[in-house]
């Protein structure tokens, strides 16, 4: 097999910061951020003008530093954020879905050899060197059908997951109404006088001895709950923690910080863990000490859309960068009566037994994509 390097096929340029704009108009393009490498559920727009990078769809759009560093995109066009990097070749033998496809199965590589202890980035050097198989254009493109084709299965399946929580985010509105209006006059507290807060542990990469399972801004990409502690990465620290970083059933940890602003604010629910586990210092946790309020309540409606544009907006409507535990615990929630809560979350559990037995499905699907992703690039399939 001969390879060749991905820095002597392409040329990488750095994005810039774009200012996004509010409303779309004639002048506007789209505004490509690290979640359109992976969906079009948050498509957002900037004004279209020569200081941007612009990316075409024969680009490869890299995330270039955050939690996501190393996550690929292509067939795409728009202006590229500063999280990302434009990646563009000239040469007419390079197809650019097959090595979009074999740059996204080396990502974890390239997350691996990132710098950067507090936000970690890809160095160019290291995305240079990759070494890409030479393949003939027409190999190219038949390994490039069959990947696709796998990828739709693996898509539908996703969307399927997802219809669960449309239907769960509807029941949410059918019950209790615009979560930040209040139609149905429900009581209002403050959600720092319901529990209180914790910000997330700090290490270094270089701690070593004691192993601890890990709950980082990457494990959010996993959906609005952890089920179990399986999924999540180990990490060695120096000593075994405190007992209060360790989480617990029930407790609600949201994304205090990152690169990504969109990652500002998210929240996940954690409803069984088998192993101690903590989390990272760009978080912080929230548990509930309150019976007129449960979990499975208050993680539906931090993920109500609503409610979460006000929760990532400072009191003059400006969005913010960064959450503190003074603006969580400002927040003012809805209290419903708590039968009706508890009749809500019974449902959302009906509807979470289907939607673990397609999430079991898709997961056999990554499975079965990923192993003729790597007999596709060794070449064992042509």
């Amino acid at each position: 097999m001969e390879y060749i390097r991905l820095g002597d096929l392409y040329k990488i340029t750095k994005g810039k910061k774009v200012d996004a704009l509010e409303e779309i108009n004639n002048d506007s393009v789209r505004y490509i951020q690290i979640d359109d490498l992976r969906n079009n559920n948050n498509i957002k727009y900037c004004m279209s003008n020569g200081k941007y990078v612009f990316a075409k769809k024969e680009d490869l759009i890299i995330a270039w530093d955050g939690a996501n560093a190393g996550t690929i995109g292509y067939g795409i066009e728009g202006a590229i954020g500063s999280t990302l990097a434009l990646l563009r070749t000239d040469n007419k033998l390079v197809y650019t879905p097959f090595i979009g496809r074999y740059m996204q199965a080396q990502s974890k590589t390239l997350r691996d050899k990132c710098m950067g202890a507090t936000i970690p980035h890809i160095q160019k050097s290291v995305l240079e060197d990759i070494l890409i198989p030479k393949y003939d254009i027409k190999i190219q493109q038949k390994i490039a059908t069959i990947l696709d084709k796998a990828q739709s299965l693996i898509d539908k399946r996703k969307e399927q997951i997802e219809a669960y929580d449309e239907l769960v985010k509807s029941l949410f509105y059918e019950m209790f109404g615009d979560a930040v209006l209040n139609p149905k006059g429900w009581d209002i507290r403050d959600l720092g006088t319901l529990g209180y807060f914790k910000n997330g542990m700090n290490y270094k990469q270089s701690d070593s001895g004691f192993n601890i399972k890990f709950l980082g801004v990457s494990e959010f990409k996993y959906g609005n709950t952890i089920n179990n502690s399986n999924i999540l990465p180990t990490l060695e620290l120096q000593q075994e923690p405190n007992e209060e970083y360790l989480l617990k059933k029930g407790d609600i940890i949201f994304v205090r910080s990152n690169g990504s602003k969109e990652l500002v604010g998210r929240s996940i629910l954690v409803r069984e863990l088998e192993e101690k586990t903590i989390y990272s210092g760009f978080c912080i946790r929230y548990r509930n000490q309150c019976r007129e309020v449960i979990p499975d309540f208050l993680i539906q409606l931090f993920l109500d859309q609503n409610f979460k544009k006000s929760l990532k907006k400072d009191s003059r409507g400006a969005n913010i960068n960064n959450l503190n535990q003074q603006m969580l615990s400002s927040l003012k929630v809805i209290v419903p009566p708590l039968p009706l809560q508890n009749k809500f979350a019974a449902q959302v559990e009906k509807i979470e037994q289907q939607k673990k037995l397609l999430e079991q499905s898709l997961k056999e699907l990554e499975n079965n994509f990923n192993s003729l992703m790597q007999r596709a690039f060794k070449g064992e399939l042509f």
